[in-house]
């Protein structure tokens, strides 16, 4: 019953994380998949009733084939910060369909034959289990191609994600990345145990091949559970999406600058930008506080009461500003969106459409598409 229970607090944990935090609604997606694919698997195995086990041999078996795309579509969020779902992005659900399919000639069995098949696999003579051709493919033929897609699917989206956590490509998630190395690793390793056990499914090993499943989706379950309660970012939040510019909180500080001070300071930032440092992916508070010999106090204090914008996001305006006189000059007509991203200071393509789409409301290439007009 541990599975059953565990089940129940990943889908528990799910409609969490839908209810208070929709941007990660794939992962919540994910899951509720995931967990009602364990219960599934329990009933399959510990129910040993013919009916029950006739209809959760196959019905299930196309939901599973969602499970790959949220994990795809959760990752595709942190790489691009907004998720815009695409026209090209429901040829991921094609497998969905093809499965719907493929299960159709076994829906149009008479309950008789259903049966003895159930019967069949409660008794482990797997002989129809194994020789029983839905659409083709056997019954095992259909298990093994659902693990076998999801572990192409977690182990591709999954290492792409990985590489550009090395490469510090995915910004704003410091706070989630014990997270992700521990979700993707452990989510691969459970499809690949999955799939050996499906692949070696016979009556011999099939007591075995179970309890290695029931153990290995045990352990996932644990420890995802535990890991999601741990970082309440996943549950409640992970404030990647920033969607309007708010005004920095905190105590004000009491304006002691005279306005002499405040003029000639504005006087020496004209001055010191005309050379434009802010294009350096380096450049920061610090160094500005070097250039200009300026104490932190009067930083604090021109920036987040005098301008009442953060230095961050002066910054990244100004860096906007520069990208779009670079595309007017046709910079984008041998160069790649990526090269400008790095040419005015921004670490990653993603995080410059981002931020580019927040202050003008396109995208770059759809910026380039309107200037083209």
């Amino acid at each position: 019953m541990s599975v059953v229970y565990q089940s129940l607090l990943g889908i528990f944990t799910g409609f969490l994380i839908l209810f208070f935090n929709t941007k990660n609604k794939f992962l919540a997606f994910f899951f509720i998949l995931v967990f009602l694919n364990g219960i599934n698997h329990y009933f399959l195995y510990y129910s040993g009733d013919p009916i029950i086990i006739s209809n959760l041999l196959v019905y299930p078996l196309p939901f599973s084939y969602l499970i790959g795309p949220c994990f795809y579509f959760y990752l595709q969020g942190l790489w691009e910060t907004k998720l815009d779902f695409k026209q090209k992005d429901y040829l991921h659900l094609i497998p969905f369909g093809i499965a719907i399919l493929l299960i159709l000639p076994f829906s149009i069995l008479s309950n008789e034959v259903k049966i003895q098949i159930a019967s069949e696999f409660i008794h482990g003579e797997l002989n129809i289990f194994k020789n029983h051709k839905v659409a083709g493919l056997s019954l095992q033929g259909l298990y093994v191609l659902r693990f076998l897609f999801g572990f192409v699917y977690t182990s591709y989206f999954g290492v792409l994600t990985l590489r550009k956590l090395f490469k510090n490509q995915i910004e704003n998630v410091q706070n989630l990345k014990i997270w992700l190395y521990v979700f993707i690793i452990f989510t691969i390793l459970f499809n690949l145990i999955s799939l050996i056990v499906s692949m070696n499914y016979n009556r011999n090993i099939q007591h075995t091949g179970q309890n290695t499943g029931i153990v290995a989706f045990n352990f996932l379950g644990l420890v995802l559970n535990i890991l999601a309660f741990l970082h309440p970012e996943v549950l409640y939040g992970t404030g990647l999406m920033k969607t309007k510019r708010d005004k920095p909180k905190g105590p004000k500080l009491e304006n002691s600058f005279s306005s002499e001070e405040i003029n000639e300071f504005e006087e020496k930032l004209k001055t010191y930008i005309l050379d434009k440092p802010y294009l350096d992916i380096n450049f920061n508070k610090a160094k500005v506080l070097v250039d200009l010999n300026i104490s932190d106090k009067f930083f604090t204090f021109y920036f987040n009461d005098h301008l009442g914008v953060n230095f961050n996001l002066w910054k990244s305006d100004l860096r906007i500003e520069e990208s779009i006189q670079l595309i007017k000059q046709n910079y984008l007509k041998s160069k790649t969106i990526e090269s400008l991203a790095n040419q005015v200071g921004f670490q990653s393509r993603n995080s410059f459409t981002e931020v580019f789409k927040q202050k003008t409301g396109f995208s770059p290439s759809q910026y380039l598409a309107n200037v083209k007009k």
